[in-house]
């Protein structure tokens, strides 16, 4: 099993692996001190994040409206490693660097829409079984949701969305690939 162990006092939730004493924020700066031990692996198709002896699973929201973002990290940052990624694009770069547990999908994005993110992702052999929650603010019609589900996503939640219904859709997704809550 691979992984990389760093010694950070903080290890931000929006991090690429880079050298064994080195943490690149997604920005371009470096920063490390010395402190706890963070490992990134990857056990029962679940990605995890390790932080003092405490396995987090690794969940990628991707969305164009920072506050959704905000949101999605408000509500499930305690029991989760929470990336975000501004566009589909950027996502798809994240997915490709990242071992990533779970993917929660804005549908109406500008730069990339989420349909044509999730054809991208199932072009990556490797990362086209990441289990897939789409999120959006239109109208969840019969028709959407089944066409949501035929391109490949786990599960359908509208915006404004609860902080205990997207609990509950993103426990039931992890349990899909091998995860259960402790």
């Amino acid at each position: 099993m691979d992984f990389e162990t760093l010694n950070c006092e903080m290890l931000p939730s929006r991090v690429e692996m880079a050298a064994p004493s080195v943490v690149k924020f997604l920005a371009g700066k470096s920063y490390c001190k010395n402190g706890a031990k963070f490992v990134i692996i990857r056990l029962k198709g679940v990605a995890m994040k390790t932080s003092n002896g405490q396995k987090l699973p690794v969940i990628l929201a991707i969305d164009d409206t920072p506050m959704d973002l905000r949101i999605v990290q408000v509500f499930l940052d305690k029991k989760y490693d929470i990336l975000t990624a501004k566009n589909g694009p950027y996502g798809l770069e994240l997915v490709k660097k990242q071992e990533i547990g779970l993917i929660l999908l804005d549908l109406n994005m500008p730069t990339m829409s989420g349909f044509a993110f999730l054809a991208e992702l199932h072009k990556i052999p490797a990362k086209m079984d990441i289990p897939v929650i789409c999120i959006t603010g239109l109208d969840s019609t019969p028709e959407l949701i089944t066409q949501v589900i035929h391109a490949g996503a786990q599960d359908f939640i509208s915006k404004p969305f609860d902080k205990e219904i997207l609990e509950s859709k993103v426990r039931k997704a992890l349990k899909i690939d091998g995860y259960t809550d402790p």
